[in-house]
Protein backbone atom coordinates (compact mmCIF):
# COMPACT_ATOMS: atom_id res chain seq x y z
CA UNK A 1 0.00 0.00 0.00
CA UNK A 2 1.00 3.53 -1.26
CA UNK A 3 1.51 6.18 1.74
CA UNK A 4 -1.35 8.21 0.47
CA UNK A 5 -3.46 5.51 0.17
CA UNK A 6 -2.45 4.15 4.01
CA UNK A 7 -3.20 7.71 5.25
CA UNK A 8 -6.46 7.84 3.27
CA UNK A 9 -7.75 4.34 5.50
CA UNK A 10 -5.93 5.22 9.13
CA UNK A 11 -7.60 8.53 9.16
CA UNK A 12 -6.25 11.78 10.54
CA UNK A 13 -2.49 10.21 11.66
CA UNK A 14 -0.26 13.24 10.22
CA UNK A 15 2.08 11.49 7.48
CA UNK A 16 5.74 11.81 7.93
CA UNK A 17 8.26 13.84 6.60
CA UNK A 18 9.05 11.97 3.53
CA UNK A 19 12.86 13.95 2.82
CA UNK A 20 12.04 15.05 -0.75
CA UNK A 21 13.58 17.55 -2.00
CA UNK A 22 13.10 20.41 -2.21
CA UNK A 23 10.58 20.17 0.14
CA UNK A 24 8.53 16.67 0.36
CA UNK A 25 5.05 16.57 -0.34
CA UNK A 26 3.59 15.29 2.84
CA UNK A 27 4.83 18.73 4.34
CA UNK A 28 3.88 20.94 1.90
CA UNK A 29 0.09 19.36 1.68
CA UNK A 30 -0.41 19.24 5.30
CA UNK A 31 1.25 22.68 5.41
CA UNK A 32 4.05 21.82 7.96
CA UNK A 33 7.44 23.21 8.30
CA UNK A 34 9.67 20.60 6.89
CA UNK A 35 12.61 19.70 9.15
CA UNK A 36 14.42 17.52 6.96
CA UNK A 37 13.98 20.68 3.89
CA UNK A 38 15.27 23.12 6.90
CA UNK A 39 17.95 20.92 7.79
CA UNK A 40 19.70 20.11 4.26
CA UNK A 41 17.98 22.46 2.37
CA UNK A 42 19.91 22.30 -1.28
CA UNK A 43 20.77 26.03 -2.95
CA UNK A 44 16.88 26.77 -4.64
CA UNK A 45 16.58 25.28 -7.96
CA UNK A 46 16.34 27.43 -11.05
CA UNK A 47 12.21 27.70 -12.75
CA UNK A 48 13.18 29.31 -15.64
CA UNK A 49 13.73 26.89 -18.76
CA UNK A 50 16.16 27.31 -21.23
CA UNK A 51 14.55 30.03 -24.01
CA UNK A 52 15.81 30.40 -27.79
CA UNK A 53 14.38 32.54 -30.13
CA UNK A 54 11.63 31.50 -32.50
CA UNK A 55 13.81 30.76 -36.23
CA UNK A 56 13.40 31.53 -39.31
CA UNK A 57 9.51 29.44 -40.33
CA UNK A 58 10.56 26.57 -41.76
CA UNK A 59 9.62 25.64 -45.33
CA UNK A 60 7.11 23.02 -44.56
CA UNK A 61 5.01 23.72 -41.86
CA UNK A 62 5.60 22.17 -38.65
CA UNK A 63 1.58 23.46 -37.79
CA UNK A 64 0.71 19.88 -38.18
CA UNK A 65 2.98 18.79 -35.05
CA UNK A 66 1.36 21.14 -33.04
CA UNK A 67 -2.10 18.42 -33.05
CA UNK A 68 -0.19 16.51 -30.41
CA UNK A 69 1.35 18.84 -28.41
CA UNK A 70 0.86 21.56 -25.60
CA UNK A 71 4.31 22.74 -25.21
CA UNK A 72 7.89 23.22 -23.06
CA UNK A 73 9.19 21.98 -19.50
CA UNK A 74 7.39 20.88 -16.75
CA UNK A 75 9.26 19.00 -13.45
CA UNK A 76 9.08 16.04 -11.38
CA UNK A 77 11.70 14.90 -8.91
CA UNK A 78 14.43 13.43 -10.54
CA UNK A 79 14.76 9.47 -9.58
CA UNK A 80 18.00 10.67 -7.84
CA UNK A 81 16.10 12.11 -5.17
CA UNK A 82 12.83 10.79 -4.45
CA UNK A 83 11.92 9.02 -1.41
CA UNK A 84 11.93 5.41 -0.68
CA UNK A 85 9.05 3.04 0.44
CA UNK A 86 9.05 0.73 3.57
CA UNK A 87 7.94 -2.71 4.15
CA UNK A 88 4.05 -2.52 2.86
CA UNK A 89 4.56 0.65 0.92
CA UNK A 90 4.39 2.29 4.13
CA UNK A 91 6.39 5.58 4.27
CA UNK A 92 10.05 4.36 6.00
CA UNK A 93 12.28 7.68 4.68
CA UNK A 94 15.74 6.92 4.02
CA UNK A 95 18.53 8.26 2.46
CA UNK A 96 18.15 8.01 -1.01
CA UNK A 97 21.32 6.14 -3.43
CA UNK A 98 22.16 7.93 -6.48
CA UNK A 99 20.20 6.28 -9.50
CA UNK A 100 17.70 4.27 -7.14
CA UNK A 101 14.06 4.22 -7.64
CA UNK A 102 10.95 3.57 -5.42
CA UNK A 103 7.24 2.00 -5.71
CA UNK A 104 5.87 4.98 -6.07
CA UNK A 105 7.39 6.46 -9.27
CA UNK A 106 6.61 2.52 -10.59
CA UNK A 107 2.70 3.66 -9.60
CA UNK A 108 3.03 6.80 -11.78
CA UNK A 109 4.75 4.96 -14.51
CA UNK A 110 1.85 2.14 -14.47
CA UNK A 111 -0.90 4.94 -14.14
CA UNK A 112 0.69 6.63 -17.29
CA UNK A 113 1.04 3.38 -19.44
CA UNK A 114 -2.27 2.16 -18.66
CA UNK A 115 -4.33 5.44 -18.37
CA UNK A 116 -2.64 9.21 -18.71
CA UNK A 117 -1.19 8.56 -22.45
CA UNK A 118 -5.01 7.03 -23.54
CA UNK A 119 -6.83 10.02 -21.94
CA UNK A 120 -4.61 12.63 -24.13
CA UNK A 121 -6.20 12.16 -27.17
CA UNK A 122 -2.89 13.58 -29.26
CA UNK A 123 -1.57 9.99 -30.77
CA UNK A 124 0.70 9.25 -27.52
CA UNK A 125 -1.07 6.28 -26.53
CA UNK A 126 -0.41 4.83 -30.15
CA UNK A 127 2.27 1.64 -29.65
CA UNK A 128 4.48 1.49 -31.69
CA UNK A 129 4.80 5.74 -30.78
CA UNK A 130 4.54 4.75 -26.95
CA UNK A 131 7.20 2.49 -27.36
CA UNK A 132 9.61 4.62 -28.96
CA UNK A 133 8.71 7.37 -26.39
CA UNK A 134 9.35 5.28 -23.48
CA UNK A 135 13.11 4.42 -25.20
CA UNK A 136 13.61 8.43 -25.41
CA UNK A 137 12.67 8.93 -21.80
CA UNK A 138 15.03 6.15 -20.45
CA UNK A 139 17.64 8.45 -21.99
CA UNK A 140 16.44 12.13 -20.81
CA UNK A 141 15.66 11.98 -17.58
CA UNK A 142 13.98 15.28 -18.35
CA UNK A 143 11.33 13.51 -20.17
CA UNK A 144 10.98 10.57 -17.40
CA UNK A 145 10.69 13.31 -15.03
CA UNK A 146 7.45 14.90 -16.90
CA UNK A 147 6.25 11.67 -17.72
CA UNK A 148 5.87 10.85 -14.11
CA UNK A 149 4.77 14.71 -13.28
CA UNK A 150 1.50 14.55 -15.60
CA UNK A 151 0.51 11.03 -14.52
CA UNK A 152 0.62 12.57 -10.84
CA UNK A 153 -1.64 15.27 -12.35
CA UNK A 154 -3.87 13.19 -13.63
CA UNK A 155 -4.58 10.86 -10.57
CA UNK A 156 -4.86 14.07 -9.05
CA UNK A 157 -7.93 14.49 -10.91
CA UNK A 158 -9.46 11.26 -10.50
CA UNK A 159 -9.02 11.09 -6.62
CA UNK A 160 -10.59 14.91 -5.44
CA UNK A 161 -9.59 13.33 -2.07
CA UNK A 162 -6.18 12.79 -2.69
CA UNK A 163 -5.62 15.97 -4.86
CA UNK A 164 -3.46 18.35 -2.89
CA UNK A 165 -0.77 15.75 -2.32
CA UNK A 166 -0.77 14.24 -6.08
CA UNK A 167 -0.83 17.79 -7.26
CA UNK A 168 2.05 18.87 -4.59
CA UNK A 169 4.41 15.45 -5.93
CA UNK A 170 3.34 16.98 -9.50
CA UNK A 171 4.32 20.13 -8.76
CA UNK A 172 7.93 18.75 -7.41
CA UNK A 173 8.44 15.86 -10.30
CA UNK A 174 8.19 19.43 -12.72
CA UNK A 175 10.58 21.47 -11.01
CA UNK A 176 13.21 18.86 -11.12
CA UNK A 177 11.98 17.72 -15.06
CA UNK A 178 13.02 21.88 -15.75
CA UNK A 179 15.97 21.12 -14.12
CA UNK A 180 17.12 18.68 -15.75
CA UNK A 181 15.86 19.92 -19.02
CA UNK A 182 17.92 23.26 -18.95
CA UNK A 183 21.10 21.16 -17.87
CA UNK A 184 20.19 19.18 -21.09
CA UNK A 185 20.62 22.29 -23.50
CA UNK A 186 23.45 23.74 -21.66
CA UNK A 187 25.01 20.47 -23.14
CA UNK A 188 24.43 20.82 -26.46
CA UNK A 189 23.69 17.14 -26.76
CA UNK A 190 23.14 17.11 -30.35
CA UNK A 191 20.16 16.85 -33.24
CA UNK A 192 19.18 13.46 -31.65
CA UNK A 193 18.00 14.85 -29.02
CA UNK A 194 15.25 17.10 -30.57
CA UNK A 195 13.63 14.26 -30.33
CA UNK A 196 12.99 13.79 -26.86
CA UNK A 197 12.76 17.75 -26.43
CA UNK A 198 10.11 17.69 -28.47
CA UNK A 199 8.16 15.16 -26.86
CA UNK A 200 8.83 17.08 -23.27
CA UNK A 201 7.53 20.34 -24.50
CA UNK A 202 5.04 18.69 -25.82
CA UNK A 203 3.78 17.03 -22.49
CA UNK A 204 4.86 20.25 -20.90
CA UNK A 205 2.35 22.20 -22.29
CA UNK A 206 -0.24 19.68 -21.36
CA UNK A 207 1.08 20.03 -18.09
CA UNK A 208 0.16 23.58 -17.66
CA UNK A 209 -2.84 23.48 -19.25
CA UNK A 210 -4.18 20.73 -16.70
CA UNK A 211 -2.51 22.54 -14.00
CA UNK A 212 -4.54 26.03 -14.47
CA UNK A 213 -7.79 24.31 -15.46
CA UNK A 214 -7.61 22.14 -12.20
CA UNK A 215 -5.48 24.92 -9.81
CA UNK A 216 -7.28 26.07 -6.45
CA UNK A 217 -7.98 29.94 -7.62
CA UNK A 218 -9.48 30.33 -11.10
CA UNK A 219 -10.76 33.51 -10.93
CA UNK A 220 -10.91 35.16 -14.41
CA UNK A 221 -8.63 37.30 -14.28
CA UNK A 222 -5.85 34.72 -12.40
CA UNK A 223 -7.23 31.99 -15.29
CA UNK A 224 -6.49 34.32 -18.35
CA UNK A 225 -3.08 34.84 -16.97
CA UNK A 226 -2.59 31.30 -16.87
CA UNK A 227 -3.19 30.39 -19.96
CA UNK A 228 -1.56 33.07 -21.67
CA UNK A 229 1.66 31.09 -19.59
CA UNK A 230 0.17 28.24 -21.31
CA UNK A 231 0.25 29.82 -24.71
CA UNK A 232 3.74 31.31 -24.25
CA UNK A 233 4.74 27.42 -23.33
CA UNK A 234 3.18 25.42 -25.89
CA UNK A 235 5.25 27.70 -28.58
CA UNK A 236 8.33 25.54 -27.50
CA UNK A 237 7.04 23.20 -29.70
CA UNK A 238 7.13 25.25 -32.47
CA UNK A 239 11.01 26.63 -31.64
CA UNK A 240 12.05 22.58 -31.84
CA UNK A 241 9.59 21.51 -35.06
CA UNK A 242 11.06 24.65 -37.39
CA UNK A 243 14.27 23.49 -36.51
CA UNK A 244 13.81 20.24 -37.03
CA UNK A 245 10.64 19.04 -38.60
CA UNK A 246 12.02 16.59 -41.49
CA UNK A 247 14.12 15.13 -39.29
CA UNK A 248 11.69 14.84 -36.55
CA UNK A 249 8.94 13.04 -39.45
CA UNK A 250 12.12 10.88 -40.37
CA UNK A 251 12.18 9.55 -37.27
CA UNK A 252 10.19 6.93 -35.33
CA UNK A 253 8.04 9.63 -33.98
CA UNK A 254 6.66 9.26 -37.45
CA UNK A 255 3.66 7.72 -36.92
CA UNK A 256 2.69 9.84 -33.97
CA UNK A 257 3.23 13.25 -35.87
CA UNK A 258 1.17 11.52 -39.52
CA UNK A 259 -2.57 12.45 -38.08
CA UNK A 260 -1.47 15.89 -37.81
CA UNK A 261 0.09 16.39 -40.96
CA UNK A 262 -2.84 15.03 -42.59
CA UNK A 263 -5.53 16.95 -40.85
CA UNK A 264 -3.77 20.24 -41.61
CA UNK A 265 -3.82 19.08 -45.13
CA UNK A 266 -7.21 18.23 -45.30
CA UNK A 267 -8.01 22.30 -43.50
CA UNK A 268 -5.91 23.44 -46.32
CA UNK A 269 -7.50 21.56 -49.07
CA UNK A 270 -10.80 22.32 -47.74
CA UNK A 271 -13.72 23.82 -49.54
CA UNK A 272 -16.53 25.25 -47.30
CA UNK A 273 -20.14 24.60 -47.63
CA UNK A 274 -21.67 28.02 -49.81
CA UNK A 275 -24.18 28.04 -47.44
CA UNK A 276 -21.77 27.94 -44.34
CA UNK A 277 -20.87 31.01 -42.51
CA UNK A 278 -16.77 30.30 -41.34
CA UNK A 279 -16.15 30.79 -37.55
CA UNK A 280 -13.94 33.68 -38.17
CA UNK A 281 -16.20 35.80 -40.14
CA UNK A 282 -16.71 38.32 -37.60
CA UNK A 283 -13.01 38.46 -36.57
CA UNK A 284 -11.98 39.72 -40.54
CA UNK A 285 -14.19 42.28 -39.61
CA UNK A 286 -12.84 43.36 -36.50
CA UNK A 287 -9.72 43.39 -38.21
CA UNK A 288 -10.42 45.97 -40.61
CA UNK A 289 -9.87 48.57 -37.91
CA UNK A 290 -7.33 46.94 -36.10
CA UNK A 291 -4.58 49.53 -36.80
CA UNK A 292 -1.27 48.78 -36.23
CA UNK A 293 -1.64 45.24 -34.56
CA UNK A 294 -3.57 44.20 -38.06
CA UNK A 295 -1.24 41.70 -39.01
CA UNK A 296 -0.12 39.92 -36.09
CA UNK A 297 -3.73 39.33 -35.37
CA UNK A 298 -4.17 38.28 -39.57
CA UNK A 299 -1.88 35.24 -39.03
CA UNK A 300 -4.08 34.33 -35.73
CA UNK A 301 -6.92 34.64 -37.46
CA UNK A 302 -5.92 32.87 -40.51
CA UNK A 303 -4.34 29.69 -38.53
CA UNK A 304 -7.72 30.20 -36.23
CA UNK A 305 -9.81 29.49 -39.24
CA UNK A 306 -7.47 27.05 -40.58
CA UNK A 307 -7.99 24.54 -37.43
CA UNK A 308 -11.79 25.10 -37.55
CA UNK A 309 -11.71 23.83 -41.33
CA UNK A 310 -9.33 20.73 -40.10
CA UNK A 311 -12.34 19.93 -37.25
CA UNK A 312 -14.87 19.68 -40.17
CA UNK A 313 -13.24 16.78 -41.29
CA UNK A 314 -14.49 13.15 -39.91
CA UNK A 315 -10.51 12.17 -40.17
CA UNK A 316 -9.34 14.98 -38.29
CA UNK A 317 -6.90 14.08 -35.28
CA UNK A 318 -8.40 13.99 -31.96
CA UNK A 319 -5.29 16.80 -30.80
CA UNK A 320 -5.75 19.53 -33.27
CA UNK A 321 -7.45 21.86 -30.91
CA UNK A 322 -3.60 22.03 -29.54
CA UNK A 323 -2.04 23.31 -32.83
CA UNK A 324 -3.31 26.43 -32.79
CA UNK A 325 -1.77 27.73 -29.63
CA UNK A 326 2.01 26.24 -31.33
CA UNK A 327 1.15 28.91 -34.30
CA UNK A 328 0.71 31.95 -32.37
CA UNK A 329 3.53 34.35 -32.10
CA UNK A 330 4.98 36.26 -29.56
CA UNK A 331 3.40 39.85 -30.76
CA UNK A 332 -0.14 38.26 -30.27
CA UNK A 333 0.61 36.29 -26.65
CA UNK A 334 1.83 40.39 -25.90
CA UNK A 335 -1.13 41.13 -27.02
CA UNK A 336 -3.00 39.27 -24.38
CA UNK A 337 -0.99 40.18 -21.93
CA UNK A 338 -1.48 44.06 -22.47
CA UNK A 339 -5.43 42.60 -22.89
CA UNK A 340 -6.00 44.30 -26.39
CA UNK A 341 -9.46 43.96 -27.32
CA UNK A 342 -8.91 42.32 -29.98
CA UNK A 343 -6.57 39.60 -29.45
CA UNK A 344 -8.93 38.86 -26.49
CA UNK A 345 -11.80 38.48 -29.08
CA UNK A 346 -9.89 36.05 -31.20
CA UNK A 347 -8.67 33.79 -27.90
CA UNK A 348 -12.27 33.87 -27.30
CA UNK A 349 -12.96 32.54 -30.73
CA UNK A 350 -10.50 29.76 -30.34
CA UNK A 351 -12.12 29.04 -26.62
CA UNK A 352 -15.08 27.53 -28.68
CA UNK A 353 -12.74 24.86 -29.89
CA UNK A 354 -11.77 23.69 -26.16
CA UNK A 355 -15.24 24.18 -24.68
CA UNK A 356 -15.76 21.20 -27.44
CA UNK A 357 -13.16 18.93 -26.02
CA UNK A 358 -14.07 19.90 -22.51
CA UNK A 359 -14.53 15.79 -21.87
CA UNK A 360 -10.87 15.80 -22.21
CA UNK A 361 -9.35 15.84 -18.56
CA UNK A 362 -7.10 18.21 -19.59
CA UNK A 363 -8.78 21.17 -21.06
CA UNK A 364 -12.01 20.77 -19.06
CA UNK A 365 -13.62 24.18 -18.77
CA UNK A 366 -11.11 25.83 -19.79
CA UNK A 367 -13.16 27.28 -23.05
CA UNK A 368 -16.10 28.23 -20.56
CA UNK A 369 -13.66 29.82 -18.69
CA UNK A 370 -12.15 32.03 -20.93
CA UNK A 371 -15.16 32.66 -22.64
CA UNK A 372 -16.79 33.80 -19.54
CA UNK A 373 -13.33 35.89 -17.93
CA UNK A 374 -13.12 37.72 -21.79
CA UNK A 375 -16.03 38.97 -21.63
CA UNK A 376 -16.31 39.87 -17.92
CA UNK A 377 -13.10 41.99 -18.80
CA UNK A 378 -14.41 43.68 -22.01
CA UNK A 379 -18.06 44.51 -21.11
CA UNK A 380 -20.93 45.65 -23.10
CA UNK A 381 -18.87 48.09 -25.67
CA UNK A 382 -17.52 44.56 -27.32
CA UNK A 383 -20.47 42.28 -26.60
CA UNK A 384 -21.00 42.16 -30.18
CA UNK A 385 -18.35 40.83 -30.91
CA UNK A 386 -18.35 37.82 -28.83
CA UNK A 387 -21.53 36.99 -29.39
CA UNK A 388 -20.99 33.93 -31.26
CA UNK A 389 -18.52 32.44 -28.49
CA UNK A 390 -21.42 33.25 -25.57
CA UNK A 391 -24.07 31.50 -28.02
CA UNK A 392 -22.42 28.24 -27.89
CA UNK A 393 -22.45 28.53 -24.03
CA UNK A 394 -25.56 29.17 -24.09
CA UNK A 395 -27.03 26.16 -26.38
CA UNK A 396 -24.72 23.65 -24.04
CA UNK A 397 -26.68 24.89 -20.79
Amino acid sequence: MLPMQAASQKGPAPARCDEARPECANCLSTQRRCVYFAAQKPPAPSTTVSAASDPPEASKSPAASATIAASTPAALPNVDAAPELGPAGLAAPAPQLPGSVNMRHMELLNHFLLETCHSLQNGFHNPASLKFIMASALGAPYLMNEILAIAALHLARLHPAQKPLYRGEAAVLQTQAINCFNAAVQADAGPAQCVPMFLFSSLLGIHVLADAVGGPDNSNDSFLDKFIVYLNVHRGVRTITNRSWEYLRQSDLEPLIRPAVETMDLAQAHVPDAAAVPECTELWRLLEAAGEIKETCHDAVQNLQQVFDSEHHKKSAQGVVFAWPVLVSEGFTDLLLKRRPEALIILAHYAVLLHARRDVWVVGEAGRMLIESITAHLGTYWKHWLAWPNSVLRADK
